[in-house]
Formats: structure tokens, C-alpha cells, sequence
């Protein structure tokens, strides 16, 4: 009877070991299978460019000038590397002077762009009681985050004023400039 136990006792670590082996290939196999993830479809990626820049041409910057002011044909740097800026130079006399500037934003690429922070450089124009007033060509006044749509334009007016008292000698070698202060636009 020993020997019949011991041979039963055999037969069953033999059955329950087959059985964890079978059982732990079937969790093998399941997870092998469940593993494997099929994906259909096609996807495309269409290039993109950037480019944000004053305009030159069409139209091309303007000022005009009312009472004794003077103004030269703004000068606009294009730069592959940096922002463009666009430099106006104005001259006056008589307090009441104004000179107004056109100039346009055109955004070529096929990324929108958004306005970041304008910062001109000028030089003379508030030790001389000359204000500049910056805003859209419809009268808005431009603020950061303003976004400039892929493949359109923005134009700008800018208004320098002087307040002061007449200048038999004339104010000049006054400069503004201002760069294209765009960014990328979150898409």
C-alpha cells in the first residue's frame, strides 16, 4: 500500500505540475497575442514655412508730412537671420507738426504668426516733446498676442507729433525704428 500511495502521490505532482506548466502557456500565449497592436491608416505630413516680414513693395512704407515736418523715405533692413526693422527719420519745427507712416506686415509662410512685444528704438524723440502714437491701419491699437493669419497682411500707422515750440533750426537727426516683433503661433 506504500507503494501504491507513493505511485499516486507521483501521478498527481505529475498531473499539477503539466497543469501549472499548460496553464502559465496559455498566459504566454495570450499575452502574446494581446501584445501585438494593428493600426490601419494612412497619415501625411505637408512641410511648413516661416517667414514674417515688412513689406517693401506693395505696398511700400510711406510717410507724409503736415506743417514744417519733414520725413525721408523709410528705410527697411531684411534680414534672413533676424527681424526686419523698418527705420523712419523725421524733422520738425513748428509745435503741431505731424508725420504719419504707413507700413505693412506680411506674413508669406503657412504658419500663423503672433505679435510678441514691440519694443522701437528711438532715438531724441522724447527729449524733444515728440510723441508717437503706433496703431493698425484701422485705428486699433496692436497688442501682444495679436495673431497674423499664415498668407495675409497687417498694415500699420504710425503718427510722430511734436508738441514742443517752434525751432527756428528745426529738429533734426531724430530716428525710430522698429523690428518685425512676430513669433510662431501656437497651431
Amino acid at each position: 500500500m506504500v507503494k501504491v500511495n507513493q505511485h499516486h502521490k507521483k501521478t498527481r505532482m505529475i498531473a499539477i505540475a503539466s497543469l501549472v506548466v499548460g496553464v502559465l502557456s496559455l498566459g504566454v500565449a495570450f499575452a502574446a497575442l494581446g501584445a501585438n497592436l494593428l493600426v490601419n491608416g494612412t497619415a501625411s505630413i505637408q512641410s511648413a514655412s516661416w517667414s514674417v516680414h515688412w513689406e517693401t513693395t506693395s505696398p511700400a512704407p510711406a510717410c507724409t508730412a503736415t506743417g514744417e515736418a519733414t520725413v525721408s523715405t523709410p528705410v527697411v533692413s531684411q534680414s534672413s537671420s533676424a527681424n526686419d526693422t523698418i527705420t523712419i527719420s523725421p524733422s520738425f519745427k513748428t509745435g503741431g507738426d505731424t508725420v504719419s507712416c504707413t507700413f505693412t506686415a506680411t506674413n508669406t509662410g503657412s504658419l500663423n504668426a503672433k505679435l510678441g512685444v514691440i519694443a522701437p528704438t528711438i532715438n531724441n524723440l522724447s527729449s524733444n516733446n515728440i510723441t508717437t502714437t503706433l496703431t493698425y491701419d484701422d485705428n486699433s491699437a496692436p497688442a501682444q498676442g495679436d495673431i497674423l493669419s499664415a498668407a495675409s497682411s497687417k498694415g500699420y500707422k504710425l503718427v510722430f507729433t511734436y508738441t514742443g515750440q517752434t525751432v527756428s533750426s528745426g529738429i533734426n537727426n531724430l530716428t525710430y525704428s522698429i523690428a518685425v516683433p512676430y513669433e510662431q503661433a501656437n497651431q
